[in-house]
């Protein structure tokens, strides 16, 4: 018997909308979720490029810094003299307070001590003199004397006027 011509349209009408929703989800639904998953991997491979870009920046900044340090390193670098010119250093000591104005009394070396990385020798120091003549031998010694340490000083005031200071030192020495 002949089916009636609708029910085949309606029949292929389901196939072809089978097939299409088939294709849909199979084909397109995919292809349309890759999309969007390549869409948000995009959006985090720019994130992460403009971290890597401000990182990379930072460390240029942290070289530069680096380089600026080991070249004030440099610059400040000390020779340090043997222990064995003691006598030279303290006549240069000697020479600097009477050029600053001060009668040097007492000058004592102790005896060597060894730090890790140098020597050093303890030096008491005993000054007379006007008192700005005084700060100004501290600030010539800090700024032209870089081996030498000031670690402790007491001043008093003398009848008459001026000052008597002194001073323990530490003159730092080449470890040999």
């Amino acid at each position: 018997m002949k089916r009636p011509l609708m029910y085949v349209d309606l029949g292929g009408a389901a196939a072809v909308a089978a097939t299409l929703a088939m294709v849909v989800l199979l084909g397109v639904l995919p292809v349309l979720r890759l999309r969007a998953e390549h869409a948000d991997r995009a959006v985090l491979l720019s994130n992460y490029t403009e971290q890597i870009m401000a990182v990379e920046a930072e460390i240029g900044a942290l070289r530069e810094r680096i380089a600026h340090t080991a070249e004030e390193i440099e610059s400040r670098q000390l020779t340090l003299l043997p222990p064995k010119q003691l006598n030279t250093r303290i006549a240069g000591i000697i020479e600097s307070a009477g050029a600053m104005g001060l009668d040097v009394l007492a000058i004592e070396p102790g005896e060597l001590q060894h730090d890790e990385y140098y020597d050093r020798v303890p030096i008491t120091l005993s000054l007379t003199g006007p008192l700005p003549q005084f700060v100004r031998y501290l600030h010539a010694m800090r700024s032209e004397s870089s081996d030498l340490i000031v670690r402790r000083f007491e001043i008093e005031a003398r009848a008459g006027g001026g000052i008597r200071a002194d001073l323990l030192t530490d003159w730092l020495t080449r470890a040999d």
